[in-house]
C-alpha cells in the first residue's frame, strides 16, 4: 500500500519537473566554452568567445515599434560557426551566416523583424568540433 501511494506521489512530481525543463523553448544552451561573455543591450547583442563548442544564445529586446532587420558583424580565428536568429513571432530558427577561421563578416540588412519583435542570438559549432577566437554582433536597424 506504501508503495502505490509513493509511486501516485512521486510520478506526478518528477513529471511536472520534466515538463518545467523542456516546455519553454524547447531549446537548451550546451556548450563548452572559455572566455565567453553574452552582453545584451536596447537593440544590441554581442557574443564572444576564446574557444567554445556547441550551443549558445542570447535574447535581445527590440525597442523599435516598426517592421526592421539586423546588421551583423563577426570575427573568427578558428574553426567554424553557423549564425541563427530567432523572432519572437516567428519561433523559427533562421540561418544568417556560416563563418570559418580567419573570416570577416559583415552585412547591414539581413533577418526580418515585425512590429518590434525582441529576437535571439544563436551561435553554433558543427558537432564534436570547436571554434576560437569568435565575436559576433547583431544591431537592430532604424526603421
Amino acid at each position: 500500500m506504501k508503495s502505490t501511494i509513493y509511486k501516485i506521489a512521486v510520478f506526478p512530481l518528477i513529471f511536472a519537473i520534466l515538463l518545467t525543463m523542456f516546455s519553454c523553448s524547447g531549446e537548451i544552451d550546451s556548450y563548452s566554452a572559455t572566455m565567453l561573455l553574452r552582453s545584451a543591450s536596447d537593440n544590441k547583442g554581442e557574443i564572444s568567445f576564446g574557444s567554445f563548442s556547441g550551443r549558445v544564445s542570447l535574447n535581445v529586446k527590440n525597442t523599435y515599434t516598426q517592421d526592421t532587420n539586423l546588421s551583423v558583424t563577426a570575427t573568427l580565428e578558428e574553426g567554424e560557426a553557423s549564425v541563427y536568429y530567432r523572432g519572437s513571432a516567428q519561433g523559427v530558427e533562421c540561418h544568417l551566416f556560416d563563418i570559418s577561421g580567419l573570416e570577416t563578416f559583415s552585412e547591414t540588412d539581413v533577418g526580418y523583424l515585425t512590429n518590434g519583435e525582441d529576437f535571439k542570438i544563436i551561435i553554433k559549432t558543427p558537432d564534436g568540433k570547436s571554434a576560437k577566437g569568435g565575436k559576433v554582433t547583431v544591431t537592430v536597424n532604424e526603421p
